[in-house]
Order: C-alpha cells, then structure tokens, then sequence
C-alpha cells in the first residue's frame, strides 16, 4: 500500500517495484516520516482487487481480533481471491454482513488502510525485490 501522496514515487496504476518501494521507504519509512505519507487513498501496488482483498481482511481482524480466527478467514480468502469473501465469511461462521458493513464504512475503512500502510512502511530490504511479506501487528 502507498497512499496517493507518495505518487511521486511512481503509485499504481504505474507502480514500478523496484523504483517506487525505494522511492517511498525513503520518504515515508523513516521514524519522524511527514503526515502526508499516510493521508489520502491507499494505493495498491496490484491495483484494486487487492485493495478490497486487503481491506476485507482487515475489517476482519477488527471485528475478530483473536489470531486465529481473522488468520483463517484471511487464509481462505487468499485461496479464493479475490471473491470469496462471502463464502469463507460463512464457512467459518463469521457474520459477512458486518465485515461488508466495514468496508463501507469510511471511516473504519481509513483507519485499517492508514493502520496497515503504517505496517508497511517499516518492512525494509532485503525483502525487496520479492514481494513484501505478511506482518501482523498483535497489538
């Protein structure tokens, strides 16, 4: 996730990994980095389907804060990417109507999105060129 205020440094829909993750860990990966690098929409690196999967997941996390329980539904989600969302909801016996009403919700939706670039922004190289991989906060 890059939020738009990183564009300079080559945001979606043209995001160059090699030169816009650089770019950006430069400018907004730093301790004391600006406000601005975490204000505005998110930019997914893989476009939109990522940013609903993203979210989707997670919305979870917040209305199922215990590990394994948002773990599972964002295992099943990632195997049935990018829509199954509902599907995996029900299988588990999570309610799909409060995680849909999450990321409707504007401001719920900002804080996770805001919340996760946050995350990002401190998984530095060696990671790079492979994608970034899967943080999770336990807080």
């Amino acid at each position: 996730f890059f939020p738009n205020k990183s564009r300079d440094c080559y945001g979606y829909p043209n995001y160059d990994r090699n030169q816009g993750y650089p770019c950006w860990q430069a400018k907004c990966g730093v301790a004391g980095a600006p406000a601005e690098c975490f204000e505005g929409t998110i930019l997914c690196q893989h476009g939109a389907d990522e940013c609903s999967v993203n979210l989707l997941e997670g919305c979870a996390k917040t209305l199922y804060p215990d590990v394994l329980t948002y773990m599972d539904f964002a295992v099943c989600l990632e195997s049935n990417y990018p829509d199954g969302g509902e599907a995996c909801a029900n299988e588990l016996g999570l309610s799909w109507s409060d995680i849909e009403a999450c990321t409707t919700d504007e401001e719920a939706a900002a804080k996770i999105s805001v919340a996760d670039a946050n995350v990002v922004r401190w998984i530095v190289p060696p990671f790079l060129p492979r994608q970034p991989p899967l943080s999770l906060s336990l807080s």
